[in-house]
């Protein structure tokens, strides 16, 4: 089960993105939800506002899976 715990989050992205742009989203919208002013959190990131745009983008495309009907799920 340990294996599989993150798999969504570490593969289910539609296209390959680096975990390291992964990291940074993540910290960003933590940032964003502690009240952090948007175009503040490039610079608490230490990247450029055009970088952190590029990994919004590439972060918000994300795979959803759906249930198959006459399957069940894996315990």
């Amino acid at each position: 089960m340990e294996g599989s715990r993150h798999y969504l989050r570490d593969k289910g992205f539609p296209i390959s993105i680096p975990g390291r742009w992964r990291e940074l989203h993540a910290r960003g919208r933590k940032l964003l939800a502690s009240g952090l002013a948007p175009e503040e959190v490039p610079a608490r990131l230490g990247i450029s506002l055009d970088r952190w745009a590029e990994i919004v983008r590439a972060c918000a495309v994300r795979v959803v899976a759906w249930p198959v009907e006459g399957v069940e799920p894996e315990p």
